[in-house]
């Protein structure tokens, strides 16, 4: 399944749950941004234990239960390596939606993270927690990933309580139906 039909389907099992259409009693929201500008270290890793994250919570979901996810990135490159982790994981057919930073806002914002990331790394390097903080990127995609989902889904609303497995995601909101 490609990722314009998971849009689609996020956005129509939003809307029927909404609506009051689907017989779903609660409905998940969740997403996680990585602003890496590449996928070297142990920044694959992160990035696959964010998906895996959001696989585990499709997976294990109950039967009155439904769960959406969204992946925001930096570029294509990582969409298509989620891509394949799909394929590895047998997770073709799940709500996991990639959010790659649109252009505009890559262009508008890509200085600034490259030279967070530079700090970051002298940071390390330096074992400096004052220049190791990447604070900026983390804003800048969570902002990004945030306003993507509330374009897509009318009228959601984030929730700060009761997060699905303790897990701090970066998007998370948990609709209930209302008997």
């Amino acid at each position: 399944m490609d990722n314009d039909q998971l849009i689609m389907d996020n956005e129509k099992i939003y809307s029927e749950f909404i609506s009051g259409q689907s017989k779903i009693e609660t409905l998940y929201v969740l997403g996680m941004a990585k602003s890496s500008l590449n996928l070297k270290g142990a920044k694959s890793e992160k990035l696959e234990l964010d998906f895996l994250r959001i696989l585990h919570a499709i997976k294990t979901r109950k039967s009155n239960e439904q769960v959406i996810g969204y992946l925001a990135v930096w570029d294509k490159t990582k969409q298509t390596r989620i891509e394949s982790w799909k394929k590895k994981y047998l997770a073709a057919q799940e709500n996991i939606e990639v959010i790659p930073l649109d252009e505009i806002t890559k262009k508008k914002f890509e200085a600034t993270i490259k030279e967070e990331k530079e700090k970051n790394k002298e940071g390390i390097n330096r074992n400096s927690n004052r220049l190791s903080e990447a604070k900026q990127g983390k804003e800048i995609l969570e902002t990004f990933l945030r306003q993507q989902i509330e374009s897509k889904l009318e009228r959601i609303e984030e929730t700060e309580d009761d997060k699905l497995f303790g897990v701090n995601w970066d998007y998370y909101a948990k609709l209930e139906r209302k008997n």
